[in-house]
């Protein structure tokens, strides 16, 4: 009896699969993610409300580490202050690069984040007209790339993640960026008769998929170059603090 019922879960489950992948369950899987996806976006956030108060209250137990904790906070409001001229300058710099915002010219679908693991995932996907290969962006900054997409969600691979090659451009200069797994990125396929400096934008090409142009993927932190490599390469820093994000925007493609 034991066997015949291991057999008929079996072939429940192939069946399953293969009804799956021929798309029949689809009809199903997206009705299932209409009750889901509200949860899932309100115990997201639920949960990085009641974390934060934790660790403010954990971080405060003691006298010694309130006084430490001011004392940071007042050398972390004047790095700020330090700050603000090079801030102004670099404001200055993206409006005579872009002249005005590049992103007046795509079709943006704005999309709640709704989970943060390898992947990110956000509350948009097939029905709202989003496909693989698009790109997600805050501003002008590319956010990641669309990797998977169900009926109701989507999700996006980071610059960072060691799986992503972006075609990029510094200028007229030319390259790729390539994620590393430490949370970084390298510029690579840079000529060396090349020239690229230390503070420049590295922007999308818009080469080679739906990821749209002119995209800032991040800045050139340190350049590498050797006479004897047929390249040279540049560590990346991004530019926007994505840990406080919440919303995005998909540039939609009609490819």
């Amino acid at each position: 009896m034991k066997n015949r019922i291991l057999f008929l879960f079996l072939v429940l489950s192939a069946a399953v699969f293969l009804l799956d992948r021929q798309g029949f369950l689809k009809p199903l899987r997206t009705g299932a993610q209409r009750l889901i996806v509200p949860v899932q976006y309100t115990v997201f956030f639920s949960g990085r409300m009641l974390f934060s108060p934790l660790r403010v209250f954990t971080f405060w137990r003691s006298g010694e580490e309130r006084i430490k904790n001011l004392e940071q906070r007042n050398l972390a409001l004047s790095a700020e202050a330090a700050k603000v001229p090079g801030l102004l300058r670099e404001n200055e710099a993206l409006k005579k690069q872009f002249g005005s915002s590049s992103s007046q010219k795509y079709n943006l679908l704005p999309a709640n984040l709704i989970g943060k693991t390898d992947y990110w995932q956000i509350d948009r996907g097939e029905k709202d007209g989003v496909k693989v290969g698009q790109a997600v962006v805050s501003g002008e900054v590319l956010v990641g790339i669309i990797k998977r997409t169900t009926g109701m969600t989507a999700y996006l691979m980071r610059p960072f993640d060691s799986h992503a090659k972006i075609p990029v451009k510094v200028g007229t200069t030319r390259g790729v960026v390539i994620g590393q797994y430490n949370n970084a990125m390298i510029l690579d396929k840079v000529a060396q008769n090349e020239n690229i400096n230390v503070g420049d934008f590295v922007l999308t090409s818009g080469e080679g998929g739906r990821v749209a142009s002119d995209l800032i993927v991040g800045r050139i932190k340190t350049i590498s170059s050797k006479e004897s490599d047929l390249f040279k390469t540049a560590e990346l820093e991004g530019i926007i603090d994505d840990r406080t994000l919440e919303t995005v925007f998909v540039v939609l493609t009609n490819e």
